[in-house]
């Protein structure tokens, strides 16, 4: 969530979840998803999906599925009444969406300068999201990636040398700009 407060809803499962500002919510394929604004300012979110649209997965899935009219929608779990939180457990094993704040995330510190660390929100064999903090003045150690990367700028100043770039090999990005590179090789902040 890059502002606001998102509220999203499994309308079948009855799974209901809650992100603010720097927050995130996953949720597998095959995964419906109502999504509400549950706060007085705009939502805005940075959005993924793998494999993307454009490869055609979400569609013929959506095909396959019964619409489901509002009416139907579930947007709370009462079965869970009067056994919660003792079967918490067994419910967080079949969610369909989980809630990912920092203290969720996998950490790891920058080997090379210990000057920045980066939490996974997800990492899958189609995609993998993270949040990397830079501490100011530092930077980090070169990277080798497979496939394409984005970057989004949340705050500060970030500057991206890409040493096999054909024409430009240092980029600026200012908070709200994002990055993309296709079929990544190196590449170094």
């Amino acid at each position: 969530m890059l502002s606001g407060t998102l509220g999203l809803a499994n309308p079948e499962t009855g799974e209901f979840c809650i992100a603010k500002e720097g927050e995130a919510l996953f949720f597998r394929k095959e995964t419906w998803h109502h999504g509400f604004n549950l706060g007085n300012e705009q939502v805005r979110v940075l959005e993924f999906f793998a494999p993307p649209p454009a490869k055609g997965t979400s569609g013929p899935y959506a095909r396959t599925k019964p619409y489901i009219e509002i009416e139907q929608s579930r947007y709370g779990q009462s079965e869970s009444i009067g056994r919660w939180p003792m079967d918490a457990d067994a419910q967080r094993k079949a969610r369909t969406i989980h809630s990912m704040r920092d203290a969720d995330l996998l950490l790891s510190l920058d080997r090379q300068t210990q000057g920045a660390y980066t939490g996974l929100y997800c990492a899958t064999d189609q995609l993998t999201v993270g949040k990397t903090t830079l501490l100011s003045g530092k930077r980090t150690g070169m990277e080798r990636h497979k496939g394409d990367e984005c970057l989004y700028l949340v705050s500060g100043i970030l500057n991206i040398h890409v040493p096999d770039a054909e024409s430009q090999v240092w980029f600026e990005l200012n908070p709200r700009d994002g990055f993309r590179r296709v079929s990544i090789t190196n590449i170094s902040t």
